[in-house]
């Protein structure tokens, strides 16, 4: 087998078009400071992060189908995920796929959710991704009532998808904090731009009643 120092200078007598890698990666300053393993930084100097983050992200589709991975509890899915980004920190699939095989096959929240925080920082405009972290932190509320803080950041913060104001207010909901439930319900009711969203939240303080609007009131 050819070794990454040979296959790197094979790609460099072929003149790969370096052109290409920047109309996926972006701008250089999007990855340039980015800390790469030492395998690939070669690839990195030739020009070559697209073809090494695809090419490990065959390696990490493969790993998920073997059944190493679940006996290892998805060991290896989260550096390579993290080899993958430091290479294309655009990649979403990466960070979608592997966090969610984290979260919910290999019982490893913290790194789902270090994962996406990371794709998030990256592509701070991807919705989906906000999806995600808003979906693994009411999946698992009860083991991870800390990561909520990362949602309440997120969920209202500019260009925030509607849905993740709902999922932070019914966390609360099933936590039993109905004050601050309403408190979100009140301000969506008050500053919502969408009519079905300050619907939601009207159904919901009827649901629960003035006292629930009393007691929110005196939530800091």
């Amino acid at each position: 087998m050819r070794s990454d120092a040979l296959i790197a200078a094979c790609l460099l007598a072929a003149s790969v078009p370096i052109g290409l890698e920047l109309d996926r990666l972006g701008t250089p300053h999007q990855w340039a400071d980015a800390p790469l393993a030492a395998p690939d930084r070669i690839w990195a100097r030739l020009g070559g992060r697209k073809f090494r983050a695809d090419a490990l992200w065959i390696r990490l589709l493969q790993y998920c189908a073997e059944p190493a991975m679940v006996l290892e509890r998805g060991e290896k899915i989260g550096p390579l995920a993290g080899r993958i980004t430091a290479l294309d920190p655009g990649f979403r699939n990466v960070y979608t796929f592997a966090g969610s095989l984290l979260m919910w096959q290999c019982d490893r929240p913290r790194d789902a959710t270090a994962l996406l925080e990371r794709g998030i920082e990256a592509c701070p405009n991807d919705r989906w991704l906000k999806y995600y972290l808003a979906a693994f932190t009411y999946a698992r509320l009860k083991d991870l009532q800390g990561e909520i803080a990362v949602l309440e950041r997120l969920a209202f913060a500019p260009e925030a998808p509607i849905i993740l104001r709902r999922i932070l207010a019914n966390a609360y909901e099933a936590q039993g904090q109905v004050d601050r439930a309403a408190a979100i319900w009140r301000l969506v009711i008050g500053e919502g731009q969408d009519p079905g969203e300050r619907r939601w939240a009207e159904r919901k303080l009827a649901r629960y009643g003035r006292s629930s609007e009393t007691r929110g009131a005196n939530t800091p």
